[in-house]
């Protein structure tokens, strides 16, 4: 009697099945029957439920076992389902087979030799692959001794996907969102990936909080607090405390001011109970959360909801957050946390400027402010996106005009501007083209009113503004009207407090208009 020849199934990509390209369903599928194979005759099974988990939908999975039964058919490999054990597959309905439990036969398992590469595969590396859960036995030991468990290919290859799917997401823009969510959502990852799973949910909803779709994102973050909530893996915790600083960006995005100050005050009382180290110690963590916590203060302090007296020491507040979350982008040595940090720096030294204590104001701030804004977008485009953050630039020209300050503020000529801040100069333009700041604000307008603008509706309002302040600098009125209907346009949509300053700042350009 003939033996028959193995079959092998290659679990490092290209994922294959007897030489064929296969899915890393159909591979896995494969791999998880192996596993759970006892050696005593029995029959082991997949659930239909656990092969969806791995689509990530229900509804994939009629679709997904046609294509992944064609593999198997291919590859003589008598893959079940149902219960009725002793049957053919061929002679099994296809009515019930998205329904499962899905089984191979002990002689049909026995043909299958799974590969890594151009050798046999461990059982280790086998049991991995198909997700066998590591909180029991050796694994669970070696654990909690702090020693990594053993890493294969597929594992950072699923690391590898998830860094890939994040990135597009970060290139294509906040109003982009539908090509990069369909990337990180189509990701496969299984259920005990936790963590992989975890960062992957916190990539979207940050992606959905800065395309100003705030619902998708609170919903997508409070998932993520509800799963990790209690874990004592130090990795989780990390993807915990970023979750729940999300939530809080939410807030202050939407301008929930009181609401954002008491989920800052929470976190920082927390932060000085036992188990919260992860606050104190990680410096991309506390850098995110003494930057934020400064923008909330801030804000409250420009929108009048500090009282006098306070003022002061809000005010330091503000600067020694700030200072704090330089140190700890420093520390981290992340551009992206440097480069946020320092912009936000130089708009709240113009913001904050009439209530700077003494021993922090000085003459020249507003040039202070644009060196630090230029140096967050010169950062930003050496070390994160090309194009930069439209904020920074339209933050410059409101420092530059004096906006936001007493009356009478004379604006600085963009070539004074341009001999003080140095090498990031070069950011405001070349010179030849752009001459005046009214040329760098149609720029952005331009940008802005693009057909495939990568501007969030805040970000559009906001260059329409400038150049609507420009062009009344300038008399061009026909201009304002409809750069100021474009701006207008925009509001229904903003946060209420939003609306308030764009109506408030429009109406202030217009102003000479009906002298």
């Amino acid at each position: 009697m003939s033996t028959l020849r193995p079959i092998d199934v290659q679990l490092q990509r290209p994922f294959s099945v007897d030489g064929q390209p296969a899915s890393r369903l159909a591979v896995w599928l494969l791999a998880a029957l192996a596993e759970r194979a006892a050696g005593d005759g029995r029959v082991a099974t997949v659930s239909a439920p656990e092969v969806a988990a791995q689509l990530g939908s229900t509804a994939a999975l009629p679709m997904a076992l046609t294509r992944l039964f064609a593999v198997y058919r291919t590859a003589s490999i008598e893959v079940g389902w149902g219960t009725e054990f002793d049957l053919a597959p061929a002679t099994l309905s296809l009515r019930g087979r998205s329904r499962g439990p899905f089984w191979v036969a002990p002689h049909a398992l026995a043909r299958l030799r799974f590969c890594m590469g151009e050798r046999a595969a461990t059982p280790e590396e086998v049991a991995r692959f198909a997700g066998r859960r590591a909180d029991t036995g050796p694994a669970r030991a070696a654990v909690s001794a702090g020693t990594p468990l053993p890493l294969v290919a597929d594992d950072l290859d699923r690391w590898y996907a998830l860094l890939g799917a994040r990135q597009r997401s970060e290139e294509e823009g906040p109003t982009r969102c539908t090509g990069p969510l369909q990337a990180l959502s189509e990701l496969r990852l299984a259920p005990h990936e936790r963590l992989a799973r975890a960062w992957r949910q916190f990539f979207v909803a940050r992606h959905a909080r800065r395309a100003g779709e705030l619902d998708d994102a609170r919903r997508a973050l409070r998932a993520l607090v509800r799963e990790l909530t209690g874990s004592a893996d130090p990795r989780e915790q990390v993807a915990l405390a970023l979750a729940r600083i999300g939530l809080v960006w939410c807030d202050h995005q939407a301008r929930r001011l009181t609401r954002a100050q008491a989920g800052l005050h929470q976190l920082s009382l927390e932060a000085e109970r036992a188990g919260g180290a992860v606050w104190r110690v990680n410096s991309r963590i506390a850098c995110e959360f003494h930057n934020l916590r400064a923008l909330v203060t801030r804000a409250r302090l420009v929108e009048g909801r500090i009282a006098a007296g306070e003022r002061p020491a809000a005010v330091r507040a503000v600067l020694a957050d700030l200072r704090e979350a330089l140190i700890c982008a420093v520390e981290s040595d992340a551009f992206t946390l440097l480069e946020s940090v320092a912009a936000n720096l130089g708009y709240t030294l113009w913001l904050l400027e009439p209530w700077l204590p003494a021993d922090v104001a000085r003459q020249g701030t507003r040039m202070e402010a644009i060196r630090w804004i230029l140096l967050g977008e010169w950062l930003c485009q050496r070390h994160g996106l090309a194009a930069g953050s439209p904020w920074n630039l339209i933050n410059v020209c409101r420092v530059a005009r004096g906006a936001g300050q007493a009356v009478g503020a004379v604006s600085m000529p963009l070539a004074r501007v341009r001999e003080k801040v140095g090498v990031t100069a070069t950011l405001l333009g070349v010179p030849g083209r752009v001459r005046d700041w009214i040329d760098l604000t149609a720029t952005l307008a331009e940008s802005a009113l693009a057909a495939d603008t990568d501007y969030t509706l805040a970000q559009q309002a906001a260059a329409l503004l400038e150049h609507a302040w420009q062009l009344a600098g300038a008399g061009r009125w026909d201009d304002f009207e409809r750069c100021r209907a474009a701006v207008l346009a925009r509001l229904p949509h903003l946060a209420p407090m939003d609306q308030r300053f764009f109506r408030r700042e429009i109406h202030s350009a217009g102003a000479p208009a009906a002298h």
